[in-house]
């Protein structure tokens, strides 16, 4: 969902990461699986670009599999389709189960930001606290990609009972998140030139914070 809201900008994130492509050759993917994936993100709203596929280009759907787990992108020419991200390898170990929030993506320039949500039974972490009984451990990354390579941005980017909404403001673009709770939470993540920045979100809170 598209909104329009107003606020002052606070505080840069940081890129924490480098970017990250791959270590030795990648697997190729075949132009008819290539092909079905095109014609199935056509169903969604916006059109799919990336999705999540083990070395043979099937769909990874869980994290419970010890293969390697690759982000394919489905636009792109055959030379840079697929991205190795020691990031992804590291959660699909923690046997997390992976989602991309594909109806959210953003473009700036040559570079795609998507929401990457995790999930995984909660007893796999001790120490995390879920926000509800029976909830598992939640969490959600905002990557960026560009030229083959894919960069965390942001490793807590939401997390149980967490939604999303698309911001624009004429040529700015960014996102609010919104996590419920006993106390509805609310904030704004706008793209400013190469910086993702975190700023205050006045648009359902009459101002207050």
């Amino acid at each position: 969902m598209r909104t329009i809201s107003q606020g002052n900008k606070f505080l840069v994130l940081l890129l924490v990461l480098p970017w990250s492509s791959f270590a030795g050759e990648l697997p190729k993917i075949s132009e008819k699986i290539l092909s079905q994936y095109r014609e199935q993100s056509k169903k969604g709203n916006p059109p799919g670009k990336y999705v999540l596929v083990h070395a043979d280009g099937s769909e990874a759907k869980t994290g419970s599999s010890a293969r390697p787990v690759y982000l394919l992108n489905i636009s792109a020419d055959p030379v840079s389709k697929l991205i190795s991200s020691p990031e992804i390898d590291k959660l699909i170990k923690g046997e997390f189960s992976l989602e991309l929030q594909s109806d959210i993506l953003l473009s700036q320039g040559q570079t795609d930001y998507i929401v990457l949500a995790m999930s995984r039974p909660a007893q796999n972490n001790p120490r995390y606290v879920p926000c509800m009984i029976g909830a598992g451990e939640d969490r959600a990354y905002l990557l960026a990609i560009s030229a083959g390579m894919l960069k965390v941005v942001n490793r807590f980017f939401g997390g149980c009972a967490t939604s999303y909404e698309l911001i624009q403001e004429g040529a700015d673009l960014g996102y609010r998140v919104i996590e419920e709770g006993q106390t509805r939470r609310t904030v704004r993540y706008m793209l400013r030139g190469d910086n993702v920045v975190r700023e205050p979100d006045y648009y359902k809170t009459g101002g207050s914070k």
